[in-house]
């Protein structure tokens, strides 16, 4: 068993898309900080269960057109944009 944990942070949908590991320091304190600004919910777990956690499907990839938190706010340039909108209409 190890002792180790994380924190994830889940949005409304269920997908996760906040991931950081319990360091019991500043920066874990307030990584969870900006995952609860951001509307997600918050659960601590073990790292055996986070490792079930990271084999989700939508695992940092929200299926729900919600880009993780790292991304949001980043310009998309448009020829990107072009393209997903042509996936859209296939």
């Amino acid at each position: 068993m190890n002792d180790k944990s994380a924190y994830i942070g889940r949005k409304p949908c269920g997908c996760v898309m906040g991931v950081v590991t319990d360091l019991g320091n500043r920066f874990t304190a307030e990584t969870v900080a900006s995952f609860i600004k951001d509307g997600l919910v918050v659960n601590h777990i073990s790292w055996d269960k986070y490792r079930e956690v990271a084999r989700e499907p939508t695992f940092m990839e929200c299926s729900h057109g919600q880009l993780p938190l790292a991304l949001e706010g980043v310009d998309i340039p448009p020829a990107l944009e072009e393209i997903a909108a042509e996936e859209e209409n296939e």
